[in-house]
């Protein structure tokens, strides 16, 4: 999603919005996606160890814990999505490239909800 963004954004001859939309795919890369890609190693784990078992109950349990873990870590990372900008200016970044990286985020905050659950994998029976 983020590479053909870039790509598009990239033929608009503006380098701050060039620079914005790489500053906000680093942004949902690094609190969203990394955290639900190392939470869904350790969900895969536990979901594959439960299966071994034959414990299937325990695969749904642990497949729902994840589900509510993930909401709860995720939640405040959406809500400081909304203050980027003035977050992202405090911490040395040009006005106008965070200005764009905050509504690079805020406008793929609903996809990003929708991907980061549809990227578990487990080893649950088909």
């Amino acid at each position: 999603m983020a590479l053909t963004n870039i790509y598009f954004m990239g033929h608009q001859n503006d380098p701050d919005l060039l620079a914005g939309v790489g500053l906000g795919a680093m942004l949902l890369n690094v609190c969203c996606f990394a955290v639900s890609q190392g939470l869904n190693g350790t969900l895969e784990t536990f979901v594959a160890q439960s299966y071994g078992a034959g414990d299937e109950r325990m695969c749904g349990v642990y497949l729902n814990r994840a589900r509510t873990i993930l909401t709860v870590v995720l939640l405040p990372v959406a809500i400081a999505f909304f203050f980027s900008d003035s977050i992202l200016v405090a911490c040395g970044q040009d006005a106008v490239v965070s200005k764009m990286a905050h509504d690079y985020v805020v406008y793929c905050l609903p996809g990003v909800i929708a991907i980061v659950p549809s990227r578990r994998k487990s080893h649950l029976p088909s």
